[in-house]
């Protein structure tokens, strides 16, 4: 029962994380991965440890320093942007688990650190005082790992590791630092018996919780399980042994004749080797000692419980110096994602901020005054694009072979009924009218063949709608109505005036959009920060939008403009109006109204056009199963007539 648990490394999947980060750095960042690729590189050499891990300091070190490097990275890069493949050991099988998640790589290394830490610990010589102490810190800091991973998985909902596993883990790690101590004190006084008994009963309800763990944990093997399960029994034996010879030695016979048993009880239930067979033994021959002594001396009353011993708990998981901590060299000259996250959050303030301030505003004005002048004419609203005047070209010759189908299909099924009408004819000529009783055009034949008819009519009618849509289109002005051709310049002056205002506003706030894309926050973000290391980037934001000063000057300029604009056109003379009749633009809207129109014209056209010959497609379809039935059925019943014919022309 003196073996101890190392817990084995986690296996990963190689993968070329410089050029895994690479891209990432590349498609996230304004930086490329060019200016930190001796960070890269290195950061490639620590992983390169998992692969040849040999439990020792320096390779625990190394761990140590991926582990921090990961952690400097990850404030500067997203979450979920590689992949990684990490494999459990605790089981007889190795079942592996993918995700992408820095941190998952992060929190595996992690457990391969505190699995570092319980094989260094094993390796202690535990024969000395100075070993059991060593090897009882470094079981501490193995707990602390595991114990670590928990918390942190616990607001995760343990996505990467299995609750009970982890549980299992700090449990074992802890019993086996408490067993260390309880040894030492062994080693100290053996004679101790109180506290020997107290230490003994904390480490078995430390195996105990692992057992009860590992029972539940979907990774750890059964012989561990089993064998956790078995040094909780053989740590309660020794509670309550050295609570027997504690209680003896205070010459409370009956209690002790109690707790003798019940460490028997305990013993009963282990798997019985030399040592343990006369450990029994020995347990055995105090307990009829102390039975004698009672009956013989000191006649104690029996007692039925056993001594209610208090456990004495004297370790706990401890944390690793640089287990919060991230390597402050690495990857410095990376900005951390926050201040990209920050970039982006404070590039759209100043695109609200000019939106609200300057766009809206004169875009309002506009507004109010087209609304305001009657004259005025709004074209965008008419022209369409060159692809979407290209699309209604490509759909007229869809229809034209959508026709084209319907055509062919038809041909194809009147074809197959005038077969079947000239092979009967070849029969009637053959045999004989008399003789030949299969008419070579029946009802069925008859009203197939009208069908067929109607279908024609149809595709005649489709044909005529597609000739006249066709025309239509080609009366289009292409250049019109995609605004090839710009629109004439009024006559009337006061609408000279309010377009030549109106498109002022536009081409300002064109200006202003152009301003923010061509003055970015990043740079001074960047600046602000290398210079003070703080993320309040509001101080630059205030700098920054003061470039718009000049513009929110000019919409108040504009607000008196258009006060004054609406004053002319509410005193507009009704001469003015008749001017704009004769308006050049006037006439140009009306065209291009006219072709507007034509437009939902041909649309409405094609649409049901297409839906005209969709409906064609389905009933030639279903109409040529149905020929192609009865032409069967119609062969084999000449083909059943010819034969007997045949056989009574032979007979006779």
């Amino acid at each position: 029962m003196n073996d101890i648990f190392a817990i084995p490394f986690k296996r990963a999947l190689q993968i070329n994380l410089k050029d895994a980060f690479t891209v990432v750095i590349n498609n996230t960042f304004y930086q490329t991965a060019a200016s930190v690729e001796a960070d890269l590189t290195q950061l490639d050499k620590y992983r390169d440890v998992l692969f040849h891990l040999d439990v020792c300091q320096a390779d625990l070190n190394m761990l140590k320093q991926y582990y921090m490097a990961l952690k400097a990275i990850a404030v500067k890069l997203p979450d979920d942007q590689v992949e990684f493949t990490w494999f459990n050991t605790l089981g007889l099988k190795s079942s592996g688990m993918t995700r992408n998640s820095l941190r998952f790589e992060t929190f595996n290394v992690l457990y391969n650190i505190g699995a570092m830490y319980s094989s260094l610990a094993v390796e202690q010589r535990l024969e000395s005082t100075e070993g059991l102490k060593e090897s009882c810190r470094l079981f501490k800091l193995s707990a602390g790992c595991f114990k670590f991973i928990y918390e942190h998985e616990v607001s995760n909902n343990f996505k990467f590791f299995d609750e009970y596993t982890l549980n299992a883990l700090v449990s074992m790690m802890l019993a086996q630092a408490q067993q260390m101590v309880w040894k030492k004190a062994c080693f100290d006084d053996i004679e101790r018996h109180s506290i020997l008994s107290r230490l003994a009963l904390q480490v078995a309800l430390f195996y105990q919780t692992a057992s009860k763990n590992s029972n539940c944990s979907p990774y750890i093997r059964t012989d561990w399980v089993k064998s956790l399960t078995s040094k909780s029994h053989y740590f309660m034996a020794i509670a309550y042994y050295r609570s027997g010879l504690h209680q003896v030695q205070k010459q409370n016979y009956a209690q002790g004749i109690c707790d003798f048993q019940y460490a028997l009880t305990w013993i009963n239930k282990l798997s019985l080797d030399d040592e343990l067979t006369e450990w029994r033994g020995e347990v055995q021959a105090l307990l009829e000692s102390a039975e004698r002594d009672n009956d013989l001396i000191y006649l104690q009353a029996s007692v039925q419980n056993p001594s209610k011993v208090k456990p004495v708990m004297m370790v706990q998981a401890d944390l690793f110096d640089e287990i919060e901590k991230k390597d402050g060299n690495i990857f410095k000259n990376l900005l951390p994602i926050d201040v990209l996250e920050s970039c982006n959050a404070f590039n759209e303030r100043v695109e609200t901020y000019v939106k609200e301030h300057i766009s809206n505003p004169l875009e309002s004005m506009n507004k109010l005054l087209i609304s305001n002048t009657p004259q005025y004419m709004d074209f965008k609203s008419y022209y369409i694009s060159e692809q979407e005047w290209n699309s209604y070209s490509d759909s007229l010759q869809d229809l034209e072979q959508l026709r084209a189908y319907v055509a062919g299909e038809l041909k194809l099924s009147e074809s197959i009924l005038q077969k079947d009408i000239q092979e009967n004819e070849q029969m009637i000529r053959e045999h004989g009218l008399l003789r030949w009783k299969i008419p070579s055009k029946d009802k069925k034949i008859e009203s197939l063949l009208a069908d067929l008819t109607n279908i024609r009519n149809y595709i005649e009618n489709g044909m005529k709608v597609d000739t006249e849509t066709a025309s239509l289109f080609k009366t289009l002005d292409h250049d019109l109505v995609t605004n090839v051709s710009q629109p004439p310049e009024s006559s009337d002056p006061i609408m000279k005036e309010a377009s030549l205002i109106l498109q002022g506003r536009k081409n300002h706030i064109l200006a202003a959009e152009r301003k923010i894309i061509e003055n970015r926050l990043l740079p001074k973000i960047v600046s602000y920060y290398k210079k003070t290391g703080s993320k309040d980037f509001e101080p630059v934001f205030q700098e920054h939008i003061r470039m718009f000063d000049g513009d929110l000057l000019q919409v108040q300029k504009e607000k008196a403009k258009n006060k004054e604009m609406l004053t002319k056109v509410t005193l507009s003379s009704p001469e003015q109006v008749q001017i704009s009749r004769n308006d050049p633009r006037t006439l140009y809207l009306e065209e291009l109204k006219h072709s507007s129109n034509v437009l939902s014209e041909l649309k409405e056209n094609i649409i049901s056009g297409k839906q005209f010959y969709q409906d064609l497609i389905t009933a030639l379809e279903s109409k040529l199963k149905e020929i192609e039935d009865y032409v069967n059925e119609r062969k084999l019943q000449r083909t059943e007539l010819n034969d007997t014919l045949l056989c009574d022309t032979n007979e006779s």
